[in-house]
């Protein structure tokens, strides 16, 4: 059984619903009392209705900028996840570029050259840890038949000499080291001097006359003097040239024209005794 209270609530939901349904027939809805109330009511009901609807609107749209904000921002690391990989690999890309190029050069370099016939490549496996680019050991030996006091060049130059070797393995003093010495020539005016070590990766040529015609941008070559290197062997560009009052000879500085930090490649010249220093 229902209580009173109940049943009367009822009772006045079922008439509302009557009613809103009798003032939405088209007859009634065109009564003159009828439409006066539900203007009324509409004026009544509009501000509460518009700010209801205004409301509603702001915070539906406000959502769905939260959850379009939240899919940007997957997308955006999505994106730079991708961005990232493409970078990692062009930088692996030209990489191998690099490397293709390098061994390309060596390809013409080792095809091409006059020592051709007796060159063996060797690439460089460790560097001396108390002299950083003094001193490298390459992977070629006495199987191979590395010697010591051997010509070691690059395609871009000297590179320096045996001085160590093992059965399959050999270090290589540059000629950067303060301990190197070379015999050296200008290709363009054929003045000698010894080419020697300096301090970071540099080169000086000592014992050059005053007389020499050496300049500022000239390539210094082997001379081919001694047992060593043979003649004509690219060493470095010159840089300064000067001559104190004080001085007996003129001072030269040279560029490496190999790239010693960079060198990975290189190539041992497998020279008899007796082809040793000959032109």
């Amino acid at each position: 059984m229902y209580h009173p209270r109940q049943r009367r609530r009822y009772i006045w939901i079922v008439l509302l619903l009557l009613g809103l349904i009798l003032l939405n027939l088209p007859f009634v809805r065109r009564m003159p009392p009828i439409k006066f109330t539900r203007k009324l009511l509409l004026t009544i009901v509009y501000p509460f209705q518009y700010s209801l609807t205004t409301a509603t609107s702001w915070t539906v749209g406000t959502f769905k900028t939260i959850i379009h904000l939240r899919r940007v921002a997957k997308e955006n690391a999505v994106l730079k996840i991708k961005l990232a990989e493409l970078l990692a690999k062009e930088k692996m890309y030209e990489a191998l570029e690099e490397e293709n190029t390098r061994l390309r050069k060596s390809l013409e370099f080792r095809t091409g050259s006059s020592y051709s016939s007796r060159m063996i490549g060797a690439r460089i496996v460790a560097r001396s840890p108390s002299n950083w680019f003094e001193v490298i050991e390459i992977n070629r030996g006495k199987r191979d038949g590395v010697t010591e006091d051997m010509a070691v060049v690059s395609q871009d130059g000297l590179v320096g000499r045996t001085i160590e070797v093992a059965r399959t393995s050999s270090k290589v003093l540059l000629i950067t080291d303060p301990g190197s010495s070379v015999g050296g020539q200008s290709l363009t005016s054929r003045d000698l001097g010894i080419v020697v070590g300096g301090a970071m990766e540099s080169l000086r040529m000592n014992f050059v006359v005053p007389a020499a015609k050496i300049d500022v941008g000239d390539i210094i070559v082997t001379s081919g003097i001694g047992r060593i290197f043979s003649k004509g062997i690219p060493i470095g560009r010159v840089t300064k040239v000067y001559m104190r009052d004080y001085d007996i000879f003129k001072h030269v500085e040279i560029e490496p024209l190999v790239n010693f930090s960079k060198l990975e490649h290189i190539f041992v010249i497998l020279t008899s005794p007796a082809l040793r220093g000959r032109p």
